[in-house]
């Protein structure tokens, strides 16, 4: 074990830290040029019109976009300025952009002085900003806090030490939880798979098929019938009340629900809820239990996807609730065709496009129609399923969030002085 004798308190947080007696302690802006005056930020629209877009445009969470051209040769370290991920951390606050690239004005921009610029990387990725961000509804890690930060210096070869002993161990580690997210991944691909075999074709392997009509649906069994979605379900959107009132936000108890919880897949408690008055000026519609939701739009992945309410609830105008015939279509069989077809239905709109789906689009689509029996059956299996899926996946889950952990904890170990490895390259 290395000798804890030295030690320093943090201005900001007066926490007393320990060190290895033989390192010394600085201010960052002492220890880094800050470039954050190089760093120019381009509109979605800028980045849109540009032909060439082969350099990577990064943000305060890493690389959000390509562009044409570049403003920087050379590696550097970026730190988030804002943003919630100053809190949440669920991706690097601190990392190390390579190659030629260029940089927005929601990350700062750090060139280390002196020393192994994978230590710096890592020690400033250890540290808590918690105490030194400022602003709630939009946190902000400014850069005179940022400057002011105190940082352990170790001699330099021990940085190059320091990194060559976290680069094998972090490099190890991170195969082992790329292994487990491409498991998940696997999972996924499966779970989908049985989905989609179930609902166009049944839970009979060799039950007589025969084609649609319908090039969406392909071929269906014999005894399946087929109709538009608006025959069998009525098709509601929703609003959202000004935000800027306090009025209908404040004390409110009637749920509303926004897009991103499209993700929770069935959906038992909501985020947000809005009063009275806020729901009476607003397109917003009361949304029963066993509601098929889908995100008409959304960031990412979010567009096309499906859940089902298992409250009453709101919602805003970027998702659709399907409110089910149960004498003609089950709900359930509805949410896993839907599911199955989430490439297809955000293919309607271009995958990768900015447009969103349309209430008038929706309502247009074919569906298979099983006898009703049959299409209960059909999600009773799948439902049983997704559930021992989603057991699955959350073991494997929880055991990547334990190798994280303790990436994290070796990390913050070895940049503080907490484990000794200057002998390492000596006995590798």
């Amino acid at each position: 074990m290395t000798k804890l004798s030295s030690r320093f308190m943090d201005e900001k947080t007066e926490k007393v830290n320990e060190i290895p007696s033989h390192w010394k302690v600085s201010k960052l802006k002492y220890l880094f040029d800050n470039l954050d005056y190089k760093r120019i930020p381009l509109s979605s629209e800028e980045r849109g019109n540009m032909v060439n877009r082969k350099y990577d445009y990064y943000g305060a969470s890493g690389v959000i976009d390509r562009v044409e051209d570049y403003l920087f040769d050379e590696p550097l370290i970026l730190i988030g300025e804002d943003g919630a991920n100053l809190y949440s951390r669920s991706t690097p606050l601190a990392f190390v952009a390579e190659g030629k690239y260029w940089v927005n004005n929601h990350a700062h921009i750090l060139r280390p002085k002196n020393g192994n610029l994978y230590f710096w990387a890592n020690l400033l990725e250890s540290i808590d900003y918690s105490i030194y961000i400022t602003g709630s509804a939009q946190p902000k890690l400014t850069q005179d806090a940022l400057a002011n930060i105190q940082l352990p210096v170790p001699p330099l070869v021990e940085q190059e030490t320091i990194w060559s002993y976290l680069e094998q161990k972090l490099s190890n580690l991170d195969h082992l939880i790329n292994s487990k997210q491409d498991l998940i991944v696997l999972i996924e691909e499966k779970r989908q798979a049985i989905i989609k075999e179930a609902v166009t074709k049944g839970l009979n392997a060799n039950v007589k098929m025969k084609g649609s009509g319908v090039e969406w649906i392909d071929q269906m069994p014999v005894n399946w019938k087929r109709g538009k979605l608006s025959y069998f379900s009525k098709v509601r959107s929703g609003g959202t009340p000004d935000k800027n009132n306090e009025a209908y936000w404040n004390d409110g108890n009637i749920n509303w629900m926004s897009s991103g919880e499209i993700n929770k897949e069935f959906v038992s408690k909501v985020n947000n809820k809005i009063t009275f008055e806020g729901f009476n000026n607003s397109n917003a519609t009361m949304l029963p239990v066993n509601t098929v939701m889908m995100a008409l739009n959304g960031q990412g992945k979010t567009k096309g996807k499906v859940a089902v309410l298992e409250i009453v609830t709101t919602c805003n105008q970027s998702l659709a609730g399907f409110i089910t015939d149960e004498s003609r279509l089950h709900y359930l069989f509805l949410y896993y065709y839907l599911k199955s077809k989430y490439r297809e239905l955000r293919g309607l709109v271009g995958d990768g496009l900015r447009d969103g789906l349309t209430i008038g689009l929706i309502k247009s689509l074919q569906i298979p129609l099983p006898p009703i029996k049959e299409q209960k059956e059909i999600a009773s299996v799948l439902k049983k399923q997704d559930e021992e899926f989603n057991e699955l996946i959350k073991k494997v889950s929880e055991s990547i969030e334990k190798l994280k952990e303790y990436r994290q904890s070796l990390i913050y170990e070895a940049v503080t002085g907490k484990i000794d490895v200057r002998d390492y390259e000596a006995i590798q």
